[in-house]
């Protein structure tokens, strides 16, 4: 099962609390990465919530 986490990224003066949300352990079978509709679900993630990235991935990753 996908699990979603939150990395902060280095404060700047434009932006003192910036951050992207990590995506991984998506399952290809369950989710198509060339669909261009998942593009568009990823940008409105971003503008709902004020991030900088949305990074999806099928490995593993460990936010610290």
């Amino acid at each position: 099962m996908a699990r979603l986490q939150v990395m902060h990224l280095p404060a700047t003066p434009d932006d003192p609390a910036p951050f992207l949300f990590v995506l991984d352990e998506v399952e290809p079978l369950d989710f198509d990465f060339t669909d261009p509709a998942n593009a568009d679900l990823f940008e409105h993630m971003k503008e709902a919530t004020g991030a900088r990235y949305v990074l999806t991935t099928t490995a593993t990753l460990e936010v610290v």
